[in-house]
Order: structure tokens, then sequence, then C-alpha cells
């Protein structure tokens, strides 16, 4: 919910979105989808470890940028945002 209140009062200043799926009162993909409400270009990568929750075919229909199974190493985190936003800038 925090989230979801920064983004809404600044989200002409957040470039990336990373969540997860599994979080305390909203799950990621409420969050996600909500955000893209208010700014639909907003590149999000959402990280779990629960393949039941959702698919990567799944994440991609509901815009979701890019999804990523964890556990996963930091530099595989660092190459898909790089990737998103060298994207984005073309």
């Amino acid at each position: 919910r925090r989230a979801l209140d920064y983004f809404q009062k600044h989200a002409d200043s957040v470039d990336l979105v990373v969540t997860d799926t599994t979080m305390p009162y909203m799950n990621g993909i409420d969050l996600s989808v909500k955000m893209m409400a208010a700014k639909p270009k907003i590149p999000i990568i959402l990280c779990t470890g629960f393949t039941t929750l959702i698919s990567a075919e799944e994440a991609g229909l509901k815009g979701i940028r890019d999804f990523i199974m964890k556990p996963f190493k930091i530099r595989d985190m660092a190459w898909r945002i790089r990737k998103i936003l060298n994207k984005d800038k073309e």
C-alpha cells in the first residue's frame, strides 16, 4: 500500500518498478495493474517464488514487462533492468 501511495504521488519520477507477487495487504499483480492504470507504460518486473500464482505468459498479458523466478542472482536482475531501460530509450 505504501508503494502504491508513493507511486500515485510521484509517478513522474518513477522509471521502473520491481515488485514481488506475495506481499502483505496487496499482491504484486494487483499493485502492478493499479500502477499501470495510472501510468500505462511503466515497466514492471514481477518477482515470484511460486509458479502457481501467475505464469510469465499471464504476467505479459497483463502488461508486466518481465518476470523473474526466485531465487535469482543480483546480476540477473541488473541485466533485466538495464535491458528494459535501454529498450525504452530506443
